[in-house]
């Protein structure tokens, strides 16, 4: 028997759905959900961000970042609007098995046209299936050759999530209680703004 993705009750609503998440509003921080297609990155920061954008101090983003160096120049990116404005930069690695990342990719709901975005979504499982097979997630801490670098440490914060058995409301409250606690890690010294750019 095939992989049953965790369902919400179809009466819910998403109002209710984001009325009822429990966790905490985080502190200023960029906020990144990083994931394959059909892992659940939209939904999930659908349900965070009426949330997080209450008080406009957190930048919410999703992407697709592997280890290739166009994507991890795009996570560079991130971490510059972080340092710039003093904040850390939350990155959120959301996986799931290959049998519940299909059974995801390929659901109705995904597919439904009546979804603004499903243009924009990938839902031909063989392109999907080429994507997780040659692509692997960014993992910050394995880079090390960017003049950034040594401002990774203090600024970043990154939790592995693996969504197979829960819902996405239940990701949403582990991606706000995480995000709750995110600090600016500072090491031995302190940079600020300016000294970042020095000989960059």
């Amino acid at each position: 028997m095939g992989f049953e993705p965790p369902r919400r009750s179809p009466r819910t609503s998403t109002a209710d759905l984001k009325a009822a998440l429990k966790a905490p509003l985080p502190p200023p921080c960029v906020l990144l959900l990083n994931g394959g297609p059909g892992v659940g990155k939209f939904t999930i920061s659908k349900l965070v961000s009426p949330k997080q954008l209450e008080d406009g101090v957190v930048i919410l983003s999703t992407a697709c970042l592997y280890t290739e160096e166009d994507t991890t120049q795009q996570f560079y990116e991130y971490l510059k609007i972080a340092m710039v404005r003093g904040i850390p930069l939350v990155m959120v690695n959301i996986f799931c098995d290959a049998s519940a990342n299909k059974a995801r990719l390929t659901s109705d709901e995904r597919k439904s046209n009546d979804k603004a975005d499903v243009k924009t979504k990938l839902v031909d499982p063989d392109q999907w299936g080429k994507i997780r097979g040659n692509y692997t997630q960014l993992d910050p801490n394995l880079l090390n050759d960017h003049p950034y670098e040594r401002f990774r440490k203090g600024y970043l914060r990154l939790l592995k999530l693996d969504t197979t058995q829960l819902s996405a409301e239940e990701t949403a409250e582990k991606v706000l209680e995480f995000a709750s606690g995110a600090t600016v890690y500072q090491e031995d010294v302190y940079y600020s703004a300016a000294e970042m750019y020095q000989g960059v």
